[in-house]
């Protein structure tokens, strides 16, 4: 289950409580549908992982890249990359489903 809490996404603990989900990326530059450049998206993915993140959520607009194709392209870029290192995706409820077990 994934919820919005001042915005951020939370999720909710076998005993009805919610934990926002802080460690995250912005991956837009400055503006929404903007996506950062491949090396600051790596750069900010393994400043998280050096603090110990046990998760990072990214956080984008990708309804803007329809008129953005080199954010679209970027993103991909970064995607692959974290593929690449063995990185696994999932939902916030997946994560709770997962952190739970």
């Amino acid at each position: 289950v994934m919820l919005m809490s001042n915005t951020e996404p939370s999720i909710v603990s076998p005993d009805n409580n919610f934990t926002v989900l802080w460690r995250k990326i912005n991956c837009e530059a400055g503006s929404t549908s903007n996506t950062e450049s491949v090396e600051n998206l790596k750069s900010s993915w393994n400043a998280q992982k050096a603090n110990g993140a046990e998760y990072i959520v990214l956080q984008l607009h990708p309804q803007g890249w329809t008129s953005n194709r080199a954010s679209q392209e970027r993103f991909y870029e970064f995607v692959m990359w974290l593929k690449d290192e063995g990185v696994v995706f999932m939902h916030p409820s997946e994560y709770t489903e997962y952190i739970n077990q």
